[in-house]
């Protein structure tokens, strides 16, 4: 099993790298730091994507909190 790191920018508070297996997709970042993906808009390397994008090694991800109001 391949590990690769990941960074991640969580919330502007907190930067952290994760270690997950190669082929490992966002949603699987966001689960090893157990974090709702329903409350999050995520960026990898500057740009949104969904969940469901791969990671690679030394991706850089910004997580960024959803907020509704009315």
């Amino acid at each position: 099993m391949t590990l690769i790191k990941v960074h991640v920018n969580v919330f502007g508070r907190e930067r952290r790298t994760v270690e997950v297996k190669k082929g490992s997709r966002i949603i699987d970042v966001l689960e090893k730091l157990s974090l709702n993906p329903v409350e999050i808009v995520v960026a990898k390397n500057g740009e949104v994507v969904p969940e469901d994008d791969f990671v690679s090694d030394g991706d850089r991800l910004d997580l960024y909190s959803v907020v509704s109001g009315g």
